[in-house]
């Protein structure tokens, strides 16, 4: 008997050592600090297609509807909650709405477990470098979290384009990736 509750002692210790071991889940925070180069999109499409303003239709917007120095932007996003925003290797050209220098952008946040009408979301409120207001500035925009781990960032962004040539609601989903 002695035997037998010693071995079932050992069993016990081995199996909390083992649990009491396995690495803690990171938050969404820590995912998006990690990355001190910061995070740089590389995928966007939109549901439905996103109407242009000279009628033509795309789901890839990414290709077909960002320039090419907003597709390099890199967002980083920093642990004081400031969100910095930097030109990759392509430059926003003088004259042109954009940004042409590191900026900050100022502060993200993360809202866990927000219901929005019947379902549960957990929403990475960002700005969004290539989505300007009626004025020429940047808004924080609430986006749903679909992926966030050590390689990907992907957010889902609900947009209200009422301007001339493109209206509608459109979803987008943006894919980012750790910036080299």
């Amino acid at each position: 008997m002695k035997k037998v509750l010693s071995v079932l002692a050992v069993v016990a210790v081995v199996l909390m050592a083992f649990t009491s071991c396995q690495p803690k889940e990171k938050t969404y925070a820590e995912y998006l600090t990690q990355q001190t180069k910061g995070w740089v999109l590389q995928a966007a499409t939109s549901s439905p297609d996103y109407e242009m303003s000279d009628g033509s239709f795309v789901t890839d917007i990414y290709n077909n509807y960002l320039y090419e120095w907003e597709r390099d932007y890199v967002i980083v996003f920093n642990e004081n909650g400031g969100q910095i925003v930097k030109p990759g290797k392509h430059v926003c050209p003088e004259g042109e709405q954009g940004f042409a220098a590191e900026t900050s952008l100022g502060n993200w946040r993360v809202e866990e477990g927000v219901t929005i009408g019947d379902r549960t979301y957990d929403l990475l409120y960002m700005y969004i470098p290539f989505v300007f207001n009626n004025e020429g500035g940047v808004d924080l925009d609430a986006c749903q979290i679909v992926t966030l781990d050590d390689n990907i960032l992907q957010v889902k962004y609900t947009m209200n384009d009422d301007a001339p040539g493109a209206k509608g609601t459109y979803e987008w989903m943006l894919t980012y990736v750790p910036a080299k």
